[in-house]
């Protein structure tokens, strides 16, 4: 089964139609990553071992 961006992208190369390129460009499109990911109120989580709770 195509997905839609190969339907829309057959459906652009049948016609060369802009409209028909913009909606397969826009249907392949992969979602940005979010830059705040991997933390907690704006700053960096630090999960790794470190000073803090150790006791020698």
């Amino acid at each position: 089964m195509e997905t839609k961006a190969e339907v829309l992208w057959r459906m652009f190369a049948c016609t060369g139609s802009i409209d028909r390129y913009l909606d397969y460009k826009q249907a392949a499109e992969i979602p940005p990553v979010h830059p705040a990911e991997g933390r907690e109120n704006g700053e960096l989580c630090h999960h790794g071992s470190g000073s803090a709770g150790n006791t020698l």
